[in-house]
């Protein structure tokens, strides 16, 4: 199909979360709604097993909590764990996420803050949660459901009809449901609140842009919003099957059993996918002559020949076989990858957005995108360029706030617009490109305003260099730089590429001044360096 704009693909809109829960019990109450590899044995539910547990669990919280309070959840990535989730919501309560990995004392910040009076925890991470004392409540993800279900007519056996959906109501979709804690690159994390609407709206909208036609492996963190609403809720919006990932150690061999036609993924996986790929290739001694499959299959594909998936077979074969789109966000990609995975027959069609956007503001389209770009904004959502070149959003899909926090609300949020922080550019077809962030911009005294992330982006097609940040010195450029194989031959090869990109750059935007880290840079949980 040729790369060119076509009409919005067209779904049931939803208006809340239990509207799109009840949706899916009406249209296929026995189709799979989750599944998942215990020991590579399949666990399947179906959706009126899913409702009715969710239900049966909803019913426990209102009857020990009552409604709106706030109960947290903390834990691994689980058929459980989404649960629990859309349980607390059912309940009319609000579920405030948290990262696991996050340190006791950041959890009892965040307990305290987000006013949670109690915590809903896998077996892993319950001790530590234990350890906040009276602060809260802790009950793991197994005794609620195992303590619901027992009350229920066949125990385990939930799903024969017991639980009728219709009992549940949300009352005002405008009304908070979830919690997400921001993980910025600085300060303290902050609570965003998001309503039904706000969800149903990004659900509405991203499924008119993207069409999927097959089942995802979920990857990425659940606490983190576009791993859930996006990887999780939205999937399920389009009745396909989520196949929940067991974790990094797990995943080559679910890739090879669930053989996903799509997957949400950041950066990092595609990074790392990418250089597995080149590490199996060098290692077959077969470089050169993929570097000219890749180059044949492009002009073929020009000719409207595609001979992708029987020439790249064995790449493809790695994720399973029927990987057709890999889905990026969460942080800049270079369009050098999206390149070589098109070469290989998958699409990666890089997207935007934030937490505060729940989540997804922009998105490339199957059939109409741009690479280098993060897409087309979402259907009535408007997105313009402010006077100091800032992305400003503005649609149902923009949340209701930060909790407790007026002043860092209205900060970015004016007259409805979301100010993003984010630098871009708007080009004459609607596609946005990020060209860095506004709190990160170097200001030389030569007036010369100067995206560290546009050099960084360079820096990092160096051979050797792993990581980088690109920092001022007093009216110079300096980069930090990482890489794992810095011996002194790495060093001096880099120390040449360097020179030579200098070349071909402005004079201010010549990097002046090269150190190297022995170390990764401090991350946060979403893998963002923290810049410092």
């Amino acid at each position: 199909m040729p790369n060119r704009n076509y009409p919005y693909y067209e779904l049931p809109q939803i208006e809340s979360y239990v509207d799109l829960i009840q949706k899916k019990v009406t249209e296929k109450p026995d189709g799979v709604a989750f599944a998942w590899y215990k020991k590579d044995e399949l666990q399947t539910v179906t959706c009126r097993v899913f409702t009715d547990t969710v239900g049966a669990i909803a019913g426990k919280i209102k009857e020990k909590h009552g409604q709106g309070k706030h109960l947290g959840i903390i834990g691994a990535n689980s058929y459980d764990w989404l649960v629990i989730y859309m349980a607390v919501i059912f309940s009319g309560n609000v579920i405030v996420v948290l990262d696991k990995d996050m340190l006791l004392e950041e959890i009892s910040d965040c307990v305290e803050r987000m006013d949670i009076s109690f915590l809903f925890s896998d077996n892993a991470t319950v001790g530590k949660c234990r350890e906040l004392g009276e602060k809260t409540g802790v009950r793991t993800f197994e005794d609620c459901k195992n303590e619901a279900l027992s009350a229920e007519e066949g125990g385990e056996t939930a799903g024969t009809g017991s639980y009728d959906i219709e009992d549940f109501n949300v009352g005002n979709v405008d009304d908070v449901c979830s919690i997400f804690m921001t993980s910025g690159t600085t300060g303290k994390r902050k609570g965003v609140m998001l309503t039904h609407r706000n969800i149903a709206a990004d659900i509405n909208e991203s499924c008119k842009l993207f069409e999927l036609t097959g089942d995802t492996l979920a990857v990425l963190p659940f606490h983190h919003a576009f791993g859930l609403i996006v990887a999780v809720w939205m999937v399920l919006h389009y009745g396909h099957t989520v196949y929940i990932s067991q974790g990094m150690r797990r995943i080559k061999k679910e890739l090879a059993l669930v053989k996903p036609q799509t997957m949400m993924l950041v950066p990092l996986f595609v990074e790392t996918f990418h250089k597995q790929i080149r590490k199996a290739v060098k290692s077959e001694n077969k470089e050169k002559k993929v570097v000219r499959a890749m180059q044949l299959s492009n002009l073929l594909c020009k000719a409207g020949i595609d001979m992708r998936r029987k020439w790249f077979h064995e790449i493809l074969d790695s994720f399973g076989g029927d990987l057709e789109y890999i889905i990026c966000g969460g942080a800049a990609l270079d369009e050098r990858y999206v390149k070589d995975f098109r070469s290989f027959g998958v699409e990666i069609l890089n997207g935007y957005g934030t937490t505060e956007c729940a989540p997804v503001a922009a998105v490339n389209r199957n059939h109409y995108h741009r690479d280098g770009t993060v897409g087309l904004p979402l259907p009535n959502t408007e997105v313009k360029i402010s006077p100091e070149g800032e992305i400003m959003i503005r649609g149902d899909h923009v949340m209701a706030g930060y909790y407790h926090e007026p002043e860092a609300t209205e900060a970015v949020l004016e007259d409805g617009w979301y100010y993003s922080g984010d630098l871009g550019e708007i080009d004459k077809d609607g596609f946005i490109r990020i060209t860095g962030r506004k709190k990160n911009l170097i200001i030389l005294s030569s007036g010369e305003n100067i995206s560290p992330e546009e050099l960084e982006e360079r820096l990092l097609r160096i051979e050797g260099i792993d990581e980088v940040v690109v920092r001022a010195a007093g009216n110079e450029l300096a980069a930090e730089i990482y890489s794992k194989d810095a011996d002194d031959g790495t060093v001096d090869l880099i120390r040449k590429e360097i020179d030579e990109m200098n070349k071909s750059v402005p004079m201010y935007k010549r990097i002046t001044q090269v150190t190297f880290r022995s170390e990764e840079f401090p991350k946060t949980t979403s893998k963002k360096i923290i810049r410092g």
